[in-house]
């Protein structure tokens, strides 16, 4: 249920925060000394990562856990990813901005596609276990449905039952470390993900929109995998819970704002990313980011977490973007 919180949070200015992801590395993110657990294995931002098991690995793309002290931040404003996530928290509750309202995120929730970006807040310590679907198995976790759930964030509890949801959240409360939380997530997406056939064309679709950076049309894509567009743009939106279209222009974002933040001038970035003009570049960038290209941060204006996620590969597909 939406709880409404101290209005004075909207006022606090977002840090600008942008990462580009790269092919994870085996193993919690960072390399901890011979003989450390492996839940120690962290960063300065809170974040652990843990590789997936390899029979989940067609489905699962990342799994993470944050824990962090109760500290004075500012929201963080979140860009659309092309995945659907199942998040669950055992910390203090987390906030979205939206519209003005400010509405408690569920313990636990599945975060379906989206298409613009959202504005997240923690109100005291924070501890989360996220895991991230490949573009191809959001359908998985929500259902053949998916795409009724873009732009949504909702209670898992409405996917797969009250008593399913509830057993999972406290089995991640009750675990003693890092990465025992991480396994209890895997292990319930495993019974779910295991049993749901993936979709080959809408694997081969998302894999090519993504190694081409969006630059490819749908009549390409659909020729090339031998199919018609409508039925690639039908089996795509069924799997992924957006268009090829929709994932092509996300994909080019992403590439833009690694332009950007690598300080190329925007004439370059619009060239080499397929806008037609720099206008095109404006628009795109601030459709899916909120803000326009000089409001995003440059070199050397860098915080942690920016670092962090820049240096970690967190995420493969398409990227992890944070402002």
């Amino acid at each position: 249920m939406s709880e409404h919180l101290d209005r004075k949070t909207t006022n606090l200015q977002l840090p600008l925060v942008v990462s580009v992801g790269v092919t994870p590395s085996p193993g919690w993110s960072g390399a901890p000394p011979p003989g450390a657990d492996e839940a120690d294995a962290t960063d300065a931002t809170g974040y652990h990562q843990l590789t997936p098991r390899a029979d989940l690995a067609p489905w699962l793309a990342h799994l993470w856990v944050q824990e962090a002290k109760a500290a004075p931040a500012p929201p963080t404003t979140v860009v659309p990813n092309g995945r659907v996530e199942l998040i669950v928290r055992y910390g203090d509750p987390f906030v979205h901005l939206e519209g003005g309202q400010i509405v408690t995120v569920p313990a636990v929730c599945a975060l379906g596609q989206r298409t613009r970006p959202i504005v997240a807040a923690a109100t005291g310590a924070t501890g989360l276990v996220i895991a991230g679907l490949h573009p191809w198995a959001g359908d998985a976790l929500l259902g053949p449905d998916v795409s009724a759930f873009t732009d949504r964030c909702v209670d898992l509890a409405e996917v797969v039952g009250r008593a399913g949801a509830a057993s999972l959240e406290d089995e991640v409360a009750s675990a003693a470390r890092p990465e025992d939380r991480a396994r209890a997530v895997e292990a319930f997406l495993g019974r779910l993900l295991r049993e749901h056939a993936i979709d080959t064309l809408a694997v081969a679709c998302a894999r090519r929109i993504r190694r081409r950076a969006g630059r490819v049309s749908i009549d390409e894509l659909a020729t090339e995998l031998g199919s018609s567009a409508r039925h690639l743009r039908r089996r795509v939106t069924r799997a992924v819970g957006l268009g090829p279209k929709r994932l092509a222009r996300l994909a080019r974002a992403q590439e833009a704002l690694a332009g950007l933040r690598r300080g190329s001038p925007w004439p370059e970035v619009a060239f080499e990313c397929g806008y037609v003009d720099q206008a095109h570049l404006i628009r795109e960038v601030k459709a899916f980011t909120g803000r326009t290209p000089c409001a995003l941060p440059g070199p050397g204006r860098e915080t942690p977490l920016m670092r962090s996620f820049n240096s970690g590969g967190r995420s493969p597909f398409p990227a992890t973007v944070y402002l």
